[in-house]
């Protein structure tokens, strides 16, 4: 599915396009998001950034209040998955 929106993405409006990472977000390590990561992980391998961006009510909170997490609770985990990510992705080489 993901292969395919890419695919028509590239063919009409930017036949530059490409995946250079994966974003795992909501993540819930007591759900069975494992096993969704896993079947992720095996058809993507390294195009999984290793910083998932895990869920916190902050998270949900913050659009109600027109704010970024980043500005709302700048505190939460989720902030701070952010932020690592962030640094993730400008130290990634391309």
């Amino acid at each position: 599915m993901l292969d395919e929106m890419i695919g028509d993405i590239a063919q009409s409006i930017n036949k530059g396009l490409h995946v250079s990472g994966i974003i795992i977000a909501k993540y819930n390590r007591r759900k069975l998001d494992n096993a969704v990561i896993e079947a992720i992980r095996e058809k993507y391998g390294e195009k999984i950034y290793k910083t998932y961006v895990r869920t916190c009510v902050s998270a949900a909170e913050a659009p109600t209040y027109r704010q970024s997490v980043l500005d709302y609770a700048p505190g939460s985990t989720v902030a701070e998955d952010y932020r690592a990510l962030a640094k993730e992705i400008d130290n990634q080489t391309i």
